[in-house]
């Protein structure tokens, strides 16, 4: 759910779209799953058929891949989108720490990084992975909320898209 002194200063469109970012997320669950229980019965099913048709589940095993790595490709490439939506929609609150706004675009920039890997045909980079896993995710949730476990009154009322200086 997007801030409420987001959709105040930017309207509903970048409200909007960075609601899509979030539910796009689906996408890279939904490619998470496929990959848990598709690859296992494939698995399964390669160890208990004949010769002939282990040819046949190669084949099903290359499509699902395809179709795994395409559903996540769309997630991370949302969620990149998102996260860098959403921290210039907090950086222009005036009261939101700063730290945490441009902090909220390390893990967007990495996933945009990553999926332009993807495109260009470079080699996966798991330690893209890792840092963006560590620095943008568990990191900036337990900055998050450090920062909000007991917020100052201005941040409140910036965040609730009050403006006491007016």
């Amino acid at each position: 759910m997007p801030l409420p002194g987001a959709s105040a200063l930017h309207g509903p469109i970048r409200v909007s779209f960075i609601a899509i970012c979030g539910l796009a997320q689906l996408f890279g669950a939904f490619g998470s799953f496929l990959r848990l229980d598709g690859i296992s019965d494939l698995a399964t099913q390669y160890v208990t058929t004949s010769a002939v048709n282990q040819v046949l589940v190669r084949e099903a095993y290359l499509h699902l891949w395809r179709v795994i790595h395409s559903t996540n490709h769309i997630g991370v490439l949302l969620q990149g989108m998102g996260f860098i939506l959403i921290a210039g929609s907090v950086f222009s609150l005036w009261s939101f720490p700063r730290r945490l706004a441009i902090w909220m675009l390390l893990p967007g920039m990495l996933a945009i990084a990553q999926f332009a890997l993807f495109i260009i045909g470079a080699q996966y980079l798991f330690l893209l992975n890792v840092i963006g896993l560590i620095a943008g995710n568990i990191a900036l949730n337990l900055a998050i909320t450090l920062v909000f476990w007991r917020p100052r009154s201005t941040l409140i009322t910036a965040v609730a898209g009050e403006n006491p200086r007016v």
